[in-house]
């Protein structure tokens, strides 16, 4: 699986293939590491293994001029609430700058189920202000295009031991749009190696 296209500030941009500078975007690429159980295993070869929609996401974020591991050493986990089929969303608690940010990554409807506002021209609005309203049309014009999309979103927290408050309020940051290229499919034997299969 492959990040094809992202939503930040508003706008679907396709997946950058260069530097990008911090700001909106940058914002859900960093996410998507946060939020992402894949590791890793060689810095050098970009070699990444876990599920392959998390090792997308974070193949995307090293696309893109992000240093995985930097992010992930700058933004250490601290807490988190595994992802189960019944939620359709995880999250995970880190300690940056001696803040608590809570990022959770799931299917659109039920991360935005849990937010308030949105995240857009530097500012974060109420969900149901004209700034945010265009989300789910533009979740529904990526999925009808065969894209499996995720959400994104954020919230910075008091404590870390009350899991109840993590995705309380979040702030909808971005959605990541996924493709799963058809496989080629293995060529069909010979008439001559199928007759001889058959005479065995």
């Amino acid at each position: 699986m492959t990040v094809q296209s992202l939503l930040a500030d508003g706008q679907v941009v396709p997946a950058p293939q260069g530097r990008v500078a911090d700001g909106p975007l940058a914002d859900v690429l960093r996410a998507g590491v946060l939020c992402n159980e894949a590791t890793v295993e060689d810095n050098g070869t970009l070699t990444i293994i876990g599920d392959p929609v998390d090792t997308a996401m974070l193949g995307a974020a090293q696309a893109a001029g992000l240093d995985v591991e930097a992010i992930r050493a700058s933004y250490p986990k601290v807490a988190e609430i595994p992802f189960s089929s019944e939620r359709k969303m995880m999250t995970t608690v880190h300690q940056h700058d001696g803040r608590l940010l809570a990022y959770t990554k799931g299917a659109p409807e039920a991360v935005l189920a849990h937010c308030t506002s949105c995240q857009q021209d530097g500012r974060a609005w109420d969900l149901h202000d004209a700034h945010c309203r265009a989300i789910l049309q533009v979740e529904g014009q990526l999925e009808s295009a065969g894209m499996y999309v995720l959400a994104l979103a954020t919230k910075e927290i008091a404590r870390v031991d009350a899991p109840e408050t993590f995705e309380q309020g979040l702030t909808f940051l971005g959605m990541q749009a996924l493709i799963d290229p058809p496989r080629p499919r293995p060529p069909l034997p010979s008439p001559r190696r199928t007759a001889r299969a058959s005479a065995w």
